[in-house]
Parts: structure tokens; sequence; C-alpha cells
């Protein structure tokens, strides 16, 4: 029992540190915070994406930091959750009211979304993360997927379907698709990309999101009738 209180009060003392820095506007690196209160990156990767979830923390470039723009009214921003995900498509009315209702905090909220719930290891969810950065920053990054290197791809959208995370991005002219459990890890380079509005266009397009699992199949077949 005294194993278990000092593992919790272990806990709460991190926590309470990690906290108390964050509202003093440091940026914070897993690898240090580890050395510091010797626990592992694991341990503190689920610190801040389960017992931290409530603050407004942004991740850029390896480092963890309080968001310094926070809106006063949450509205704009829900809006732009909203259409940027692609769920106002299923929503019958996008009114202001309707994004507060929904925004505000309830133990019961009036609308419910049914999906298949997906459990990611945590080095897939740094890498979901650091994928959205590169997506966001238009940066090129490296992927290692089964041991094999995959150098200077461009990153153009992450979509989930089929129960399934899916990485869209280009490389040498040609469109690449994998599921995010397939990637052990990623690295962002110093160069970029130009977004293509049309690729934007395609990756949004309904009848392209059902075909993605059997996108490499296809792929292939193309790619053998054009030889």
């Amino acid at each position: 029992m005294e194993i278990q209180h000092d593992r919790h009060d272990r806990l709460a003392v991190r926590l309470s540190v990690i906290i108390s820095r964050l509202l003093a506007g440091e940026s914070l690196t897993l690898a240090n915070l580890a050395e510091e209160f010797g626990v592992s990156i694991r341990t503190l990767q689920r610190d801040f994406q389960q017992r931290l979830i409530h603050l407004d923390i942004e991740y850029s470039q390896g480092r963890y930091r309080l968001n310094q723009y926070k809106d006063r009214d949450p509205v704009p921003n829900s809006f732009t959750f909203v259409r940027n995900t692609g769920l106002v498509g299923i929503l019958p009315e996008k009114s202001r009211q309707l994004i507060r209702w929904l925004s505000a905090p309830s133990s019961s909220s009036p609308c419910l979304i049914s999906h298949a719930s997906i459990s990611l290891a945590s080095t897939q969810s740094t890498c979901f993360l650091q994928l959205v950065e590169a997506i966001q920053a238009n940066r090129i990054v490296s992927l290692l997927i089964s041991g094999s290197i995959i150098e200077g791809t461009s990153p153009h959208r992450l979509i989930f379907h089929d129960k399934h995370w899916f990485l869209v991005s280009s490389r040498a002219k040609r469109l690449q698709v994998f599921r995010i459990e397939e990637i052990d890890s990623v690295t962002l380079l110093n160069t970029t990309f130009r977004r293509k509005p049309e690729l934007d266009a395609l990756t949004a397009n309904q009848h392209f999101i059902a075909a993605l699992p059997h996108f490499r199949f296809i792929s292939d077949i193309i790619h053998t009738l054009k030889e």
C-alpha cells in the first residue's frame, strides 16, 4: 500500500511541476523531463496526452508549451475544427448557437457521433503529432516503416477511414498511402514543399477516401500497366 501511495505522490509532484513550468511559459522536452524525474519517455507521453489533456498544450519541434494565443470565445475555433475535420458535412445546422452548445463543458453531450475507436501505441501517437506539424508547415519528412527508410516524402493529409488513420503523401510525383500503425518514426526535414490545391481536393473526395484501404493494390496495377 505504501508503494502505491509513493507512486501516486511522485505522479502528483511530477504533474504539479510540469504544470507550474508550463504556466511560467517554459517549453519542455520529454528527454529532459525523463532524466529529471527518472521515468520513461513513454510515461511522460502518457502524462501529456492523457493526464494533462485538459490543458491547451501545443507540441512543436519536439517541445511542449502552453498555447499563448487562446481565444476568449471558443466558437470560432470550434467552427474551424468542425470545418477542417470534415464534420461540417454531417451537421444539419451550422449555427453559432449549436457550436456553442456542443463546445460547452457538460457531463452529457446533446449529440454523439458513433465511430469505431482506435488504440495507438505511444510511438504512433508521437508520429501522428509530428505528421500533423509537418503537414501544417509544409515540411518534407523521412519515414521509418518496417525497417526501411523512405526519404523525402511530402505529407499532404491524415484521413480517418474504416477504423484506421491513413497518411497520404507524395514522392517523385507519385502518391503514397500508409497506415499510421505502419510508421515507426518520423523525421521532419528543413526543406519544404508547395501545396497543390488539386491534391487537397482529391484527398477530400469521398471516392478517393473509400479506396484508401486498397490504394497500394490499385497503384501497383496502374504502375504495371504503364511499364
